[in-house]
């Protein structure tokens, strides 16, 4: 018996599936793709974020740059502290 897919991969496999169908010349799409919904886990060292807000701006314009020809977009909808366990 084969093991459960994670969730993320699950995750991958759908969006992979749907940039497919989206992509597929002369497809009848009635609706863009709604943008993914991203929220921001950030660690901290001595109460500091190891990564700032620009950084993280800068990372999803990089994935939109490269995704958003395909149909595929990603909305920051909140940013939380990383629990340090």
């Amino acid at each position: 018996m084969r093991p459960r897919p994670s969730p993320r991969r699950l995750f991958g496999i759908a969006i992979g599936a749907a940039l497919l169908v989206h992509a597929l010349p002369g497809a009848a799409v009635e609706s863009p793709l709604p943008a993914l919904p991203v929220v921001v886990a950030t660690a901290a060292v001595s109460g500091k974020p190891v990564r700032d807000d620009a950084w993280i701006d800068a990372q999803l314009a990089e994935a939109e740059r490269l995704f958003g020809p395909a149909g595929l977009h990603l909305a920051k909808t909140a940013q939380r502290p990383l629990d340090v366990a």
